[in-house]
């Protein structure tokens, strides 16, 4: 019977050899083979995608929660720098709601506690056992999922609140004895104060009124605290904050403690990350959470949302119900930029400063050429919904339309990629429609990130805006090759195809791992199909035949060749999901869904272990074969000159997949 992740430990399965670990001479020099083959083959980054709540934690320290800022989480640098990855693509990392763990509807300054390490905040000397080992004892012993390959998010959402409290006291009870660590508490509030404390605010009023959404706080000033308008409103919410300052002191000093930890922890992890020559990309997501709209409501489009047009996915379009910036506060009418453009500037000043290898731009069609609607309706045509900037017909919309109605084609629909024609899009009008992009990418210029490392999730329909603006600004976007069309030589998602600036991967925390893929494609016609294509772009030189029918017969086979396809692509940029590296077979999101499972997939404790057992059934990606493969897809000619790369690939292949009796070498 195969181990699942969910079963996995060393302690539940001692006596059972699933694959040779390596020594440590042997990790250094499978990473320097890996790194030697990806520069041949052009790969400047090759990234794991994880989020923060993936992150596995040590055998018998498992408090139910993921954090990248734990042990286990320098276990899986090392992993993956063996492996050949310079770089982890991260999720959001804001505060989620207690009934949603989405980290796409985090707030966008204040880090999550629930990443906050409580192993070292009870054992680490530099915390000063602000935790209790009791109460981390109690933590790890009643997480209902303790030693699984899933989170426990509900309990410990709970938990790890009730633990921060407890933190909070105990460092005011310490305080005297602590100078050097209240010194940098100050020092980081005053350096972060415009955001802390409105977070801090809300968190404070939101206890009060025995609710986390704002609109349904009871009182009208605490609903608009940063909402004001006249004097006698500033004078009142001056008068209102300086009362909560000195009735709820501590409350918010343990906030502002929290912060700081998640901080000081993060920031250790960098560094660790850099040390180990892998840089961190951060996911920016689109959306803005209640709190950010609480503390930043005239910043914001009063009556409508943003969402997805009906498309291929979706009839009726998405209404995602995500606040919209306001254009008239983005920028002047001279084009300076306003207080909204200076929210986004401060937003990834602070993204960037904490993740200087670069960031995820989730959406970036939001961005560019947003579809809206009115709030409360659909996001159909019918119901109101239009491209923000590409609506000159609409009667309230029309004045920030970057076209005019004779530039629009209105035999289409609204919804439709070329509504908006191609000979309306000028380098003025393609330069107004990308105004928030290039003040984003000055910011990232400003701290020396280069435009490569700012992805812009790209996927889905793309408008003829959209498509310009990434076109004249050289922008790197993300190609799914699970979304390739094998029949469509030209097809976008074709590995041949991709354009060297973009990133390149088989699937991301949306869609169904590259295991599942495989299995669900039909025998006769769609197999087929990727399986020649397949076959045809690995095999140039060579008669495609054999390996085709092998891909055809062997969905493992078939597997390896989609992975080897991303390397042997023109990109120069590869990502792969977390569960598609270690083949396990859960969804992780299902988009659109309430899913319980949706976020919850980690990695086990015994995670290299989990992996060689995987490599046992052929689950799990052997990158050195993939690599190898990618490599015959430069010809024979190419593999000859570079014959003991090949071999050594070859010979590390082999020992990855060798029963730890049988080392292979």
């Amino acid at each position: 019977m195969p181990i699942s992740p969910s079963q996995f430990s060393s302690k539940s399965n001692a006596g059972n050899h699933f694959g040779r670990a390596l020594s440590a001479d042997e990790q250094v020099q499978l990473s320097q083979t890996m790194r030697d083959a990806l520069q041949l083959l052009g790969k400047d980054h090759f990234s794991l995608i994880i989020h923060g709540s993936s992150f596995p934690a040590d055998e018998n320290a498992d408090t139910g929660y993921g954090t990248p800022y734990g042990n286990a989480a320098q276990r899986l640098l090392n992993f993956s720098k063996t492996l050949g990855f310079n770089s982890l693509q991260l999720g959001p990392s804001g505060i989620t709601k207690p009934d949603d763990p989405s980290p796409y509807m985090g707030t966008s300054f204040s880090s999550t506690p629930l990443f906050i390490d409580l192993v070292a905040l009870a054992r680490d000397p530099q915390w000063h056992q602000l935790l209790s080992e009791e109460t981390l004892q109690e933590i790890i012993h009643n997480n209902p999922g303790k030693n699984t390959a899933s989170t426990a998010y509900g309990y410990f959402f709970q938990a790890s609140k009730k633990a921060l409290a407890e933190v909070g006291t105990r460092f005011q009870a310490k305080k005297a004895q602590l100078p050097d660590l209240v010194k940098e508490l100050d020092t980081f509030v005053k350096a972060n104060q415009t955001w802390l404390e409105r977070d801090a605010l809300y968190e404070v009023l939101s206890e009060i009124h025995g609710s986390d959404y704002w609109p349904q706080w009871k009182s009208a000033q605490d609903r608009n605290l940063f909402n004001t308008s006249s004097d006698a409103e500033v004078l009142g919410a001056k008068t209102r904050i300086a009362e909560l300052k000195q009735t709820h002191a501590g409350s918010l000093e343990t906030y502002y403690l929290t912060q700081f930890i998640a901080a000081k922890q993060r920031d250790a992890f960098v560094k660790q990350a850099s040390a180990n020559g892998v840089k961190l990309l951060a996911d920016r997501q689109v959306a803005f959470s209640d709190r950010d709209v609480w503390g930043y409501q005239n910043l914001f489009l009063p009556g409508y949302q943003l969402g997805c047009p009906p498309d291929y996915f979706s009839k009726t379009g998405q209404a995602w119900g995500f606040p919209v910036l306001n254009p008239d506060q983005l920028f002047t009418p001279d084009g300076k930029p306003g207080p909204a453009a200076a929210l986004l500037e401060s937003l990834f000043d602070k993204i960037l400063t904490e993740n200087p290898g670069g960031v995820r731009i989730d959406h970036i069609v939001g961005l560019i050429d947003p579809w809206v609607y009115p709030e409360g309706k659909g996001a159909r045509p019918e119901d109101g919904g239009a491209r923000l900037y590409s609506s000159p017909e609409s009667p309230v919309l029309s004045k920030y339309s970057r076209v005019s109605t004779q530039e629009i084609d209105d035999k289409v629909a609204p919804e439709h990629v070329h509504r908006v024609k191609e000979s309306a899009l000028s380098a003025a009008t393609v330069s107004r429609y990308s105004e928030i992009v290039q003040l984003i990418l000055a910011r990232a210029a400003a701290k020396g990130i280069p435009k490569e490392a700012m992805i812009c999730e790209d996927l889905g329909t793309l408008t003829n805006p959209v498509k310009a603006v990434m076109a004249n600004l050289q922008l790197p976007g993300i190609r799914v090759t699970q979304f390739a069309d094998p029949n469509q030589n030209d097809h976008l998602y074709r590995g041949k195809n991709v354009e060297p600036r973009h990133w390149i991967t088989p699937g991301t925390h949306d869609n169904a791992p590259i295991s599942a893929w495989a299995l669900s494609l039909p025998s006769d016609g769609p197999r087929q199909a990727h399986a020649s294509a397949l076959a045809a772009e690995l095999s140039p030189d060579q008669d495609p035949a054999p390996l085709r029918d092998s891909l055809l017969s062997d969905p493992t086979a078939l597997v390896r060749a989609k992975i080897a396809e991303l390397f042997a692509s023109p990109s120069r940029n590869v990502q792969i999901f977390f569960a598609d590296l270690f083949g396990m077979d859960t969804v992780y999101n299902k988009p659109g869904t309430k899913d319980k499972q949706n976020w919850s997939l980690r990695l086990p404790p015994q995670f290299e272990a989990f992996y060689l057992k995987q490599l046992q059934d052929r689950k799990a990606i052997n990158l050195p074969a993939v690599l190898r493969l990618a490599l015959n897809a430069k010809g024979q000619g190419f593999v000859q000159a570079h014959q003991a790369l090949s071999q050594a690939l070859e010979r590390w292949a082999k020992i990855l997949e060798a029963p730890d009796n049988q080392p292979g070498a």
